[in-house]
């Protein structure tokens, strides 16, 4: 019987999971996105002396892609209050 509910909490965590990433599979504007982005090191912009700007060109016509933009900030912002 704990094997099956062992199983059970398994399964359901791994659907979770794939939900969770879905849109980064599963959507062909995110996959773009993605692909096309060039990277770039936060804690080297973060250890700048001097002010740096950083431009997001996003169209913003679809609330569903948003949290791209907010994870984008919130990472900018976690490298900024770390130094």
């Amino acid at each position: 019987l704990s094997e099956a509910k062992n199983a059970q909490t398994f399964q359901s965590i791994l659907s979770f999971v794939s939900s969770a990433l879905a849109i980064f599979t599963n959507d062909e504007f995110v996959q773009r996105v993605i692909a096309q982005t060039k990277s770039f090191d936060l804690s080297l912009i973060a250890k700048e002396k001097q002010p740096v700007a950083i431009f997001i060109h996003y169209p913003d016509h679809k609330p569903s892609h948003h949290f791209l933009i907010s994870m984008l900030i919130d990472q900018i912002y976690q490298a900024l209050v770390s130094q």
